[in-house]
This record gives structure tokens, sequence and C-alpha cells, in this order.
């Protein structure tokens, strides 16, 4: 079972919630701010989160939800909520690139945060 891998069983959590966040192609990123409120919901019910982020191939775009996240990880972090987080992207080619920029965007927030070295792909 894949929850005895993490520090707290799942039954062991009170009132664990799973949120989703879908994955949407936004035609243009200026309809990303709108649509941002819809479509995330920031929320935990554990002491601990796991975040698949599907990024999306344009910068743009993921600039705008990466930075969204960065904050919402810094409000966590103060509440003492573990994080697990992964960055995605349908086209898997991009997914090492859209990982580096977030992890950017972490470094720059000025968090205490373990970030994993990334290599460095051409």
């Amino acid at each position: 079972m894949a929850w005895q891998r993490t520090e707290t069983p799942l039954a062991a959590v009170s009132k664990p919630e799973v949120v989703l966040s879908p994955s949407v192609n936004f035609p243009s990123a200026d309809k990303v701010v709108a649509l941002l409120q819809i479509l995330i919901e920031f929320s935990v019910t554990a002491p601990f989160t796991l975040i698949r982020f599907i990024s999306q191939p344009q910068l743009s775009i993921n600039q705008i939800l990466m930075e969204e996240w960065v904050r919402q990880i810094q409000a966590w972090l103060q509440a003492g909520i573990k994080i697990y987080f992964f960055v995605h992207c349908p086209l898997e080619y991009m997914s090492p690139h859209n990982a580096r920029y977030f992890q950017q965007l972490l470094e720059e927030s000025g968090n205490n945060i373990i970030l994993i070295p990334l290599r460095r792909f051409k």
C-alpha cells in the first residue's frame, strides 16, 4: 500500500481530503487569472499535502500559476504543513524545464525549503 511509505498512514490522519485542480489548456495567459479562482482550491486537512502540479507548455501560463503556488506554499510552511510537490507536463519533454523554473521561484521566495538538485538537461 502506498500510504505505508508516508510518515503518517492515511488511516491515522484526521479527516484527510483530496482536492484536485484540473489541467486545462488555456487559450491565452490573460484568462488564467480569472480561471485560477475557479479551478484551484487551496485546502489541507492533514499535517501534510501532496501536490501534483500539471504545468502547461507555455511559460507565461506557468508563471502565473506557479507564483500563486509559491505564495500558498509559503503560507502552508508557516502553518507547519509538510509539502510534497512534483511538476508534470502533458508534453513530457517540458517537465524538467518546468520543474527547474518552479524550483527557481521557490529559491527566490526566500523560504527554507529542501530542494532536490536537478540534473541539467540540454
